[in-house]
């Protein structure tokens, strides 16, 4: 895809995570709260973050995977989508060359979705250790 193409994936995308910010009800902060709005907004997320990374915006692909990733343990994320986050900063880890960051991270991806039921982000995260 164009760059033109990923400039406008990622306004897409971050109209998509205010849509959903704007979803939670305002003033709560509830784990409640909090659990239900993540699912809604991580493949938002993890897609913003892909689009950030083709267009070498490196900073900011990663500032926004790792608040996610660090506000996602307490109350935890599904396991599955906590390891695809995982393998999307190990992915741009890679594409800077800080591979040594980014095996750690496909070797704790990995370890997540196999203790889940297997499927295609096993898959995906070995072959992104493999590359490493």
């Amino acid at each position: 895809l164009a760059s033109m193409d990923f400039q406008e994936a990622s306004k897409n995308y971050n109209m998509a995570l205010e849509s959903a910010r704007e979803s939670a009800t305002p003033g709560v902060q509830s784990a409640a709260e909090v659990t239900k709005l993540r699912p809604k907004m991580i493949v938002p997320t993890i897609n913003l973050a892909r689009c950030l990374r083709e267009l070498a915006r490196y900073k900011e692909a990663e500032d926004l995977l790792t608040k996610y990733i660090r506000e996602a343990r307490d109350p935890p994320l599904d396991p599955r989508l906590h390891a695809r986050a995982l393998s999307t900063l190990a992915e741009l880890y890679q594409a800077q060359s800080k591979y040594d960051a980014a095996a750690k991270l496909h070797k704790q991806a990995i370890g997540m979705v196999r203790r889940g039921t297997p499927n295609l982000d096993v898959a995906g995260s070995i072959a992104g250790y493999a590359e490493t």
